[in-house]
């Protein structure tokens, strides 16, 4: 079975108004606002393609093209810092070519896969990343997962420039469900997250202080552990400030 699905023209379509409603895309956006945005909280940045970025594995990666969230970019810029971080709010990748073909489409392709995976490891509220490649006056949006990929039909940038606008502004104002972030893990301050719990139909929390394990493999279950500890107003049973384990994982719904 395959797991790199790529659309029709017809299917990207569909994909893109389901994936960026075109409502939420473009409805009373001004440019304004657009620069506002940006300037507030993501920006596209491409810092990174000449230094090295760091991570929980120690491998050295330099995406052509990320978006940031607008203060780590900030903050890299004022202390002057030679490396960004990849466990800092990176929310999309994008790799670069100088034309469209099908040799430099695979290409970037593999490139961006590696890159992707890297990403996933380094940040455990991430069940999903949406990559970009821009091979001259094409743009391909690919949306990977723990159970595959699937990439849209190359959209030529000024022949479809509405679906070329759909992507860029789909990302770059998307919310944090579009950018695949678990909102069930939200963080607290640095190095302490809590993570939502559906017990007997009642929201419950555990607090986070350690991530002890996330998956390094694309395909497969995802598996993330957390240590941390419990309030006995969640967990009645157990005592306040009990240590516990948590452990997450991908269902694939196909």
């Amino acid at each position: 079975m395959s797991i790199c699905w790529v659309l029709s023209e017809d299917e990207t379509v569909s994909f893109l108004e389901h994936l960026f409603s075109n409502e939420g895309a473009f409805s009373g956006i001004t440019i304004e606002d657009i620069l506002k945005h940006l300037e507030q909280k993501e920006r596209w940045t491409g810092k990174g393609a000449n230094k090295p970025l760091s991570g929980f594995s120690g491998a050295i990666q330099k995406p052509d093209l990320m978006l940031c969230e607008g203060s780590t970019i900030k903050k890299c810029e004022v202390l002057e810092e030679r490396q960004f971080d990849l466990r800092t709010n990176v929310y999309v990748i994008g790799e670069l070519k100088n034309r469209y073909s099908t040799d430099n489409m695979r290409a970037s392709f593999i490139e961006l896969t590696r890159k992707v995976v890297f990403q996933l490891e380094n940040q455990d509220g991430q069940y999903a990343m949406p990559g970009l490649q821009i091979l001259g006056d094409h743009i391909i949006l690919t949306l990977f997962d723990w159970g595959g990929s699937i990439s849209t039909h190359p959209l030529h940038i000024h022949q479809c420039p509405e679906a070329f606008l759909h992507v860029l502004l789909g990302i770059t104002f998307g919310d944090a469900v579009v950018l695949s972030f678990n909102t069930m893990i939200s963080a607290i301050e640095e190095g302490t997250k809590k993570v939502q719990i559906i017990r007997d139909g009642k929201e419950c929390f555990v607090w986070v202080n350690q991530l002890l394990f996330i998956s390094g493999s694309l395909h497969g279950q995802g598996m993330t552990v957390w240590s941390g500890v419990v309030t006995q107003a969640d967990f009645p049973e157990l005592e306040e400030g009990q240590k516990v384990i948590i452990k997450d994982s991908f269902v694939d719904p196909l």
